[in-house]
């Protein structure tokens, strides 16, 4: 279902149904929770008016995740939505730094700066 909305999402669509998906994002299951990031990128992509609103719940979760796949999902996330609205780089420093001393995977530190130097 999750991929269902991402693929068929409209603007008033998106507002509908936007924070059910960000329920999602805390599911105890890994597969959900990276197939709501997907979802929350393609709403962000259709109505970008929702990131200001919902941002703040997006970056609570991005210190939580332990899952590599999720991570890449999130960080997905993140480009669009720096691509999208530049002025959140702010709101994105403190967690992103917590990421850079926390993780230890060679990817995930790339795709951190690479979120660095695009903001």
């Amino acid at each position: 279902m999750l991929s269902c909305l991402g693929n068929i999402c409209t603007v008033e669509l998106g507002g509908e149904v936007i924070n059910q998906i960000l329920n999602h994002c805390h599911n105890s299951k890994t597969l959900i929770r990276k197939k709501a990031f997907a979802t929350l990128r393609s709403i962000y992509e259709e109505n970008p008016n929702l990131i200001p609103k919902t941002i703040e719940k997006v970056i609570s979760r991005i210190t939580d995740e332990k899952d590599p796949s999720v991570m890449a999902t999130i960080f997905s996330l993140l480009f669009t939505v720096l691509k999208q609205q530049p002025k959140l780089h702010p709101l994105l420093i403190k967690p992103l730094y917590a990421l850079l001393d926390q993780k230890k995977n060679n990817w995930a530190l790339i795709k951190l700066i690479k979120l660095v130097r695009i903001s």
